[in-house]
């Protein structure tokens, strides 16, 4: 009788998962194993993090900004991220393959119940957002290849071009994800205390970029670009822009952060709430953001001598500290979003100038310029506004409805809806 043949190679039929991996030590003679691993492999090794329920460990998952990852992961193919630390408390086999020096390359086993059995010690947000990734695209790839069908059954050109070239869209992200890889940093025999502590040292260890800094560094943002240029060629802020902080305060030099600027790029575009989106972002031109900016500033500048003291080197920023509201970058920010309520309208969710705006929203500047003097004590009408925190304030407070509550009043005073208490 003839005797089956074993087929003991399938993987499917196996209990471990093995990858090629390099291995070296790091302190107190650990092992770490470096990993190369397919995107699409990542539901099938790694745990899925959940919002719902945090990993013993770790902080609770953020869902925005795993899917902010995953739009991030699909929309930029030069996309790139660090290394994911993951740890496991198993007994990790490995075969070693190759050497050099102290660096082995080899033969990983990993348990076929990987999911259950590493821990993520950096990196969950992004682990999350590429299962949101994977089933996004599966999900509209069956529901396009599913209106491919149905077109050429209702022989409709149309859509039949629309549907196909859709899917071959979709086809091309999940090429993407069999073809591109993650690198993972992983160490074995670690216990749930060591890895309570190696996640404390990576966030006690670690510096975050600040907004200025990022503004400095992307090229992706619209409005950071546009800050960059205005920051460069404006005379209200060039040479006085800060690019490493988040605040200009007390001897600082500079008048305002590249952050500051970034938020008045975007009131003065959009209004104090307005926020930008992935279709805002191909639709807005750089030229016409930073024309629009430029004109604000320029009204600014025209309407409130301080700043045209700045301008001509006759002031400071650290004097106008003590001095004015001017140099409060809340106050800077409430103005660009009352001379966006006066002067900018949105064409076709486009937003330029409007007929006669940049005139009323100057008369309005130069009727509070003699008003903007600092510390804001009692009976000073500013306090009236119920946004200045405590008397002898130099500028109202920053919260969300601080900011949207005083440029709705500042616009009521342009336009004549509330009279002016001063």
């Amino acid at each position: 009788m003839t005797q089956p043949h074993k087929l003991d190679s399938l993987s499917g039929y196996q209990d471990t998962r093995d990858l090629l991996v390099t291995r070296y030590n790091r302190g107190h003679g650990r092992s770490i194993f470096v990993i190369a691993l397919p995107l699409h492999l990542i539901p099938s090794h790694l745990p899925k993090p959940d919002p719902d329920q945090p990993f013993p460990g770790n902080r609770t998952v953020d869902l925005p900004h795993a899917r902010k990852f995953a739009q991030y992961w699909m929309n930029r193919k030069d996309w790139a991220c660090p290394p994911i630390l993951l740890d496991t408390n198993a007994s990790l086999k490995f075969e070693v393959l190759y050497e050099a020096g102290g660096v082995q390359v080899g033969i990983l086993s990993l348990p076929h119940n990987s999911v259950g059995t590493l821990d993520i010690l950096d990196g969950q947000h992004r682990i999350l957002g590429w299962y949101l990734a994977l089933e996004e695209i599966a999900a509209a790839l069956k529901k396009a290849r599913e209106q491919v069908v149905q077109s050429r059954r209702s022989e409709d050109p149309v859509a039949i071009q629309v549907w196909t070239q859709k899917t071959a869209e979709l086809e091309d992200l999940e090429g993407r994800l069999r073809d591109e890889y993650v690198t993972m940093e992983l160490v074995g025999g670690v216990t749930l205390q060591e890895h309570k502590q190696a996640f404390a040292d990576i966030t006690n260890n670690a510096r975050g970029i600040t907004k200025s800094k990022t503004v400095e560094f992307d090229s992706v943002s619209v409005i950071n670009r546009v800050t960059r240029e205005i920051s460069n060629d404006h005379q209200l802020l060039a040479g006085r822009v800060d690019f490493e902080r988040d605040r200009a305060i007390g001897r600082n030099a500079n008048f305002v952060s590249a952050r500051n600027v970034s938020d008045i790029v975007r009131h003065v575009a959009l209004g104090i709430k307005g926020r930008m989106n992935p279709r805002r972002e191909a639709a807005f031109s750089d030229d016409k953001l930073q024309d629009l900016t430029a004109t604000y500033l320029d009204t600014l500048t025209e309407s409130f001598p301080p700043l045209a003291d700045l301008v001509d080197d006759n002031t400071t920023a650290e004097d106008l500290r003590k001095s004015s509201l001017l140099a409060s970058p809340t106050v800077l920010r409430v103005l660009a979003g009352v001379f966006h309520n006066l002067a900018v309208e949105l064409v076709n969710d486009i937003p330029q100038l409007r007929d006669g705006g940049v005139e009323q929203a100057r008369s309005f500047f130069e009727k509070l310029a003699p008003h903007m003097d600092a510390p804001v004590l009692e009976g000073n009408p500013w306090m009236s506004t119920g946004v200045f925190p405590e008397e002898g304030g130099m500028a109202p407070g920053s919260r969300s409805q601080e900011l949207t509550g005083l440029t709705d009043t500042l616009t009521k005073w342009a336009t004549g809806k509330e009279s002016m208490p001063f």
